[in-house]
């Protein structure tokens, strides 16, 4: 792990911590909401990213759906296989954050005290 910049922005759960805030939430916590729980209703918390999605002017977001092999009469190779492709392109910023801690800063320091050139590599934060 890189070494830590900025005190004020050290995580006060430990300079390996990952999830922040969600350290408080223990596993008596987590005992005492399931006991809370009267109907075994699920709810999707799922948020579709689209083009309509959140999101700032320079960012975007745009699923494709390729379906050039997927009609009959299109089938490929020896096994006349057929699929749909989706090709997607966008910023991990749109409509949602799927980055966790690691996508916002102050003065070059992010959550936990890192740097940009601390945690960046080719595969992400």
């Amino acid at each position: 792990m890189s070494a830590v910049h900025d005190d004020a922005a050290r995580s006060r759960y430990g300079a390996d911590d990952q999830i922040g805030a969600a350290n408080e939430i223990t596993e008596s916590h987590v005992r005492d909401a399931v006991a809370l729980v009267q109907q075994g209703q699920r709810v999707n918390l799922a948020q579709p990213l689209r083009t309509s999605s959140p999101q700032q002017s320079w960012r975007y977001w745009r699923s494709t759906l390729n379906l050039e092999h997927s009609m009959p009469g299109t089938e490929v190779g020896p096994n006349q296989l057929s699929f749909a492709e989706e090709n997607l392109a966008g910023s991990m910023h749109s409509g949602t954050h799927l980055d966790g801690l690691g996508h916002i800063g102050r003065s070059g320091t992010l959550y936990g005290g890192h740097r940009y050139p601390d945690i960046v590599s080719a595969d992400g934060l």
